[in-house]
């Protein structure tokens, strides 16, 4: 059974707007400086994200299971960083895996700046939670309607508290938002329509 859309008679130009508006709101506040401050939390999943990425890349899929946190998305993440700053990088000294201070000397001694890989982290945090929010959008709009999602989103982007924490790499805020996504298309399955893919990103999410 499909149930009828809130809105669903708007001009599609609306809906394309209210995504752009959406969509600026979320990277504008995000994208500028994010080399100027480091959170105590963000070192630890550097750390992790290193071992991670060296376990990946050697194969050894076991040392890739780096903490018991739910921050697979945010190791991921930061792999990505080193692929893209560091792609040689390797850890194989179980004291350099285990020790902060002599992961930091390996990437010193390569000429590679710590901050230098947390930024491109920062960077790509931003864009995947950015598209994370942009779908909770899209199913908040089939839920509630346009202007009440939109209203809804701009508050939310502009809130202080998760405009920061959506710019750190760090598990919280993935977490938060998959959270919110997996609701909404979960809810979007149950009461618009049965759509399987829904239920997938639902599940994904989740």
């Amino acid at each position: 059974m499909k149930t009828s859309l809130p809105n669903q008679t708007l001009p599609k130009r609306y809906h394309l707007a209210a995504y752009l508006i959406v969509l600026l709101a979320l990277l504008v506040p995000r994208l500028f400086q994010l080399d100027h401050f480091v959170a105590v939390d963000e070192i630890n999943w550097l750390h992790r994200s290193a071992n991670f990425y060296s376990s990946f890349m050697r194969g050894d899929y076991s040392g890739t299971f780096v903490n018991r946190t739910p921050g697979v998305i945010t190791s991921w993440i930061g792999a990505a960083a080193f692929r893209i700053q560091m792609p040689y990088y390797g850890i194989s000294n179980e004291a350099q895996r285990s020790s902060y201070y002599m992961f930091e000397l390996v990437l010193r001694e390569q000429g590679v700046h710590p901050m230098d890989i947390l930024q491109v982290a920062r960077l790509l945090m931003v864009l995947f939670l950015s598209a994370v929010l942009l779908l909770s959008f899209y199913y908040s709009v089939r839920l509630f309607g346009l202007w009440p999602s939109l209203v809804s989103f701009l508050l939310l982007a502009s809130d202080p508290f998760l405009s920061a924490l959506s710019r750190m790499n760090h598990l919280d805020a993935p977490q938060a938002f998959l959270m919110g996504l997996s609701l909404l298309s979960f809810t979007s399955f149950f009461l618009i329509e049965k759509r399987y893919r829904d239920l997938v990103i639902s599940g994904a999410a989740g």
